[in-house]
């Protein structure tokens, strides 16, 4: 597999994977001045990251500290549940502009790109839209074994598991839906 091309996906997939106001405020800089060229996907992509990250330090590492979750599991699941609802609201609108109104797939048929690396590229482009809410939730898998304290060594392969299973639930239940949605229009 050919990591470049899968890096270039990336990037022109961010384009459809982020909200179009996002997108016109970039070009609307690039247009005052058209002599400093802006690269949008870089800037795209370290928002996003910039953003997974505060997200990750403020709801769930901060919010776990204040409010412990080793003792509250209703609190943990209650911050489960809201963030991986938000991680759906997020993912499901780029998922749908990448994977099918983008309508790009025939497009890369001329060039050397893989169909694994075509869906590599999109899924990651996807992904970066959706680490806002998986960040806190992957935090929250990972302060609760902490917090606990007791058999910390048994409860890390748990924690993996079971973050592994919600990350996949989630990728699932987003592909359903916009392939049952898109298959009504």
């Amino acid at each position: 597999m050919n990591l470049q091309a899968v890096r270039k996906l990336v990037k022109l997939n961010l384009l459809y994977a982020v909200a179009p106001a996002q997108l016109a405020a970039y070009r609307q800089k690039q247009e005052k001045n058209p002599l400093k060229k802006i690269d949008i996907p870089k800037k795209i992509l370290r928002s996003q990251l910039m953003i997974g990250l505060i997200y990750i330090a403020f709801f769930g590492v901060l919010n776990s500290l204040v409010n412990p979750i080793g003792n509250n599991p209703v609190l943990f699941a209650n911050m489960i549940s809201i963030f991986s609802a938000f991680t759906f609201s997020q993912s499901f609108i780029a998922f749908y502009n990448v994977f099918y109104e983008s309508k790009d797939l025939t497009s890369y048929r001329p060039y050397a790109f893989r169909e694994v690396e075509i869906i590599l590229g999109k899924a990651i482009s996807v992904m970066m839209v959706a680490l806002m809410g998986l960040g806190p939730i992957i935090a929250y898998f990972i302060v609760l074994p902490i917090q606990y304290g007791k058999d910390f060594w048994y409860t890390i392969p748990l924690m993996i598991i079971n973050c592994f299973i919600l990350l996949v639930f989630l990728g699932v239940f987003i592909f359903t839906l916009v392939h049952y949605l898109t298959s009504l229009s």
